[in-house]
């Protein structure tokens, strides 16, 4: 990244918070981090990617929550797309350690909610993922797992059909407040990077997000809020340009990407339940 287009990015966040800060001047009542510590990061160990003993308060959530339980279905999401567009540019080590943490840290307990729900089981595809990653397979055979697993993750996702437009908002507001707390964590006050493999989530996750307005557009009447949080959400991704940032230029600063998160999250509580 430039330094001059980071400047151009920081110039577009701080006129989105200028235009939305005399409408919206709510409390964002949720921690920032909430359902990353809630939904299965926690056993995050980035030296090891060893799985650690199941969260059981967690598997009962993700069982009887819908909300709880694509939550953590689009973490595991934004964890592989990071990965294979790491992987297809060339940077298979970082790829590898993305793919690790949907099999060993995320699959487990997420595993009782596919049960509950007669929702696909797609261990084996995540390890075959994971494991052609590690092995170096070509980039096409690489495309190809990850397509047929997005394939099955979308069958699971589709077992909570009967979700309604509020509840894919609060989808959409957990995967933004896990892009807050690692945000935090990945990029100095400064605006220098402090941890690339938590920026590429933040990346992955801030992805998936968008792509659920998608969902959100199909279940709910408020196409305005819909047309303003796609606004909201561009902002948002012109703070993830690359995929590999350098550690030697400025990003954007936390305190801008967690008030441009807050005002989404203000529009997303407007979606009636």
């Amino acid at each position: 990244m430039t330094r001059s287009r980071d400047l151009c990015t920081v110039a577009a966040i701080s006129l989105l918070l200028g235009a939305c800060s005399a409408d919206h001047s709510a409390d964002h009542s949720v921690g920032h981090g909430a359902e990353h510590a809630s939904a299965g990061a926690a056993s995050h160990d980035m030296a090891t990617h060893e799985p650690a003993e199941l969260d059981q308060e967690l598997v009962a959530r993700i069982i009887g929550d819908d909300v709880v339980y694509l939550t953590q279905l689009g973490l595991m999401r934004g964890h592989l797309f990071v990965g294979v567009r790491l992987y297809q540019e060339g940077e298979h080590s970082e790829a590898a350690t993305h793919m690790k943490h949907p099999e060993s840290e995320l699959y487990a307990e997420l595993r009782p909610g596919l049960e509950q729900r007669g929702a696909p089981d797609f261990a084996s595809q995540l390890e075959a993922l994971a494991v052609a990653v590690e092995t170096h397979q070509t980039v096409a055979q690489v495309d190809r797992l990850y397509a047929e697993l997005l394939t099955t993750i979308k069958q699971a996702e589709a077992a909570t059909a009967d979700i309604g437009g509020a509840q894919v908002a609060q989808v959409i507001k957990a995967l933004l407040d896990n892009v807050a707390y690692e945000y935090d964590i990945a990029v100095g006050a400064d605006g220098m990077l402090l941890n690339a493999h938590e920026y590429q989530d933040c990346l992955g996750f801030v992805e998936v997000a968008n792509e659920y307005i998608d969902t959100l557009q199909q279940r709910s009447d408020e196409a305005a809020s819909v047309q303003g949080l796609r606004q909201q959400m561009a902002f948002l991704q012109q703070v993830f340009p690359i995929t590999v940032p350098s550690s030697r230029q400025p990003l954007t600063q936390p305190a801008l990407v967690n008030e441009v998160i807050d005002r989404i999250g203000v529009t997303l509580a407007g979606f009636p339940l």
